[in-house]
């Protein structure tokens, strides 16, 4: 029986890599006559089961992978794409990232003395800039800074750090609850999934925030401080012994909350995980709300150089943006750094106050019922049709707008006064139309007119947000 699960394994990951580098090679920018550096490789897990086989049929977000490949490229990087397709066979949905890297890691040859840097596609930039010199000098700075780091704990797998805490799996048990054994040897308690449970006990998530804390002032050098003291379990560094014998000791299920598990390793286990307590490798930013500007805590100083957090003053080389709205941020970011992004910001902060004021609730008073500006008006016509008074009748998309009925639905009836409503979004964006049709979907004439899909220039009939 066990010498069958080690073929099966093996034959899994043998199965990987061909999917994965098959996947990566289709959407990679990356050209083979690069002479990658051979102390670093970035694994980059693709969540998405959607993209085509086809390069230019590739998900609208693929265009932040395409510019993080682009600016890794340049620095001599090598980025390789996993996940994917390949997790529709996958029996641990919520943990893929972790249970696909295992056999990516075991199968790879010559990466033993390679330093990997894990991530997630969507979510992550690469903070160099076009300066090729400068570009190369913040890979170097990065390597030396993980030796640093890593020097009083040799073996050990550094995560990205964050000022925010705590999933919902924590709420249940304590910290060290993840990582006491029975007599088998076996992990005697399994953390819930985040999407799957609530928050029951803010004291036992107390717990955890304390155990923290007080875990940061005993690691950091005296008089140094620090806000990013949690554990964020979107990037990690680490050399692929590390972090097989990471992944060994963590034992996830299939369902179970990896940041959980993970934290309660780092309290129990400190010697197996460095925190990046001041951002000097990874990056992390807040959800983007009302002001991208100070959601997104990194900002260009410097057009040749790396974009610099606004109060740490540090220049990590990965940049992650999370949350709902993760998008916005990210393609911020990115034109920051001169970048051509999608312009996702488009759809939150001033976007949702202008659906907010085509759709005032009674009650309101005249100066927040007063109408939008003509350029705004032309703007959220693009996204909308002007059917059934769902947008001002002085649409110029009233037959078929980028954004219409048909695939989007009206605005109010999905969009709301406050923004997104779940249960008409959920309802009507579930039912995508031509949106949905991967026929309709590849032809950019359909979705938006949008040309070059790439470049969005021109989005739908505009040329750029309003600044």
């Amino acid at each position: 029986m066990k010498s069958s699960f080690v073929f099966t394994r093996l034959t899994l990951g043998a199965t990987l890599l061909v999917a994965s580098i098959h996947a990566s090679t289709l959407r990679a920018t990356q050209d083979d006559t690069i002479s990658f550096r051979k102390d670093i490789h970035i694994l980059l897990y693709d969540s998405s089961t959607n993209y085509s086989s086809k390069s230019d049929d590739i998900a609208e977000s693929a265009s932040s992978l395409k510019f993080f490949q682009d600016r890794s490229a340049s620095a001599n990087v090598r980025t390789t794409v996993y996940g994917g397709k390949l997790q529709k066979s996958s029996t641990s949905p919520s943990n893929s990232k972790f249970q696909l890297l295992r056999p990516l890691l075991e199968v790879f040859s010559g990466m033993n003395q390679q330093l990997v840097i894990v991530g997630d596609a969507h979510h992550v930039a690469f903070n160099v800039p076009e300066h090729r010199g400068n570009a190369l000098s913040a890979v170097d700075t990065f390597v030396n800074t993980f030796e640093r780091l890593t020097r009083n704990a040799p073996g050990a797998v550094v995560f990205a750090s964050d000022d925010t805490c705590c999933v919902p799996a924590m709420s249940y048990d304590t910290p060290e609850a993840y990582f006491l054994y029975d007599t088998n040897g076996s992990r005697e308690k399994k953390a819930c999934a985040s999407d799957g449970c609530k928050a029951v006990d803010k004291e036992m998530t107390g717990l955890w925030k304390n155990a923290m804390q007080h875990r940061a002032r005993d690691v950091l050098p005296g008089g140094v401080e620090s806000s990013y003291v949690y554990l964020n379990s979107g990037l990690l560094a680490g050399y692929p012994q590390d972090i097989l014998r990471l992944l060994d000791t963590i034992d996830l299920d299939q369902n179970e909350d990896e940041e959980a598990v993970l934290s309660s390793l780092m309290l129990t286990r400190p010697e197996m995980i460095v925190l990046d307590y001041q951002q000097e490798l990874f990056g992390t930013n807040d959800v983007p709300t009302k002001d991208l500007a100070e959601d997104c805590r990194y900002m260009c100083e410097d057009e040749d150089a790396p974009l610099v957090h606004t109060e740490l003053v540090t220049q990590p080389l990965i940049l992650q943006t999370s949350g709902k709205f993760h998008e916005a941020c990210l393609d911020f970011l990115i034109e920051q750094m001169g970048g051509i992004s999608q312009e996702r910001y488009l759809l939150t902060s001033d976007f949702f106050d202008m659906v907010a004021r085509f759709n005032s609730p009674p009650g309101t008073s005249d100066e927040d019922q007063s109408a939008p500006e003509e350029e705004e008006v032309d703007h959220i016509a693009n996204f909308f049709r002007s059917d059934n008074d769902a947008t001002p009748d002085s649409s110029p998309n009233d037959s078929d707008s980028n954004y219409g009925v048909t695939n989007y639905g009206v605005m109010p009836q999905n969009y709301g006064a406050t923004g997104v409503r779940p249960s008409n979004y959920g309802t009507n964006y579930g039912n995508y139309g031509n949106y949905g049709n991967s026929a309709n979907y590849g032809n950019y004439a359909n979705y938006g007119n949008y040309g070059n899909y790439g470049n969005y220039g021109n989005y739908g009939g505009f040329s750029r947000a309003r600044r």
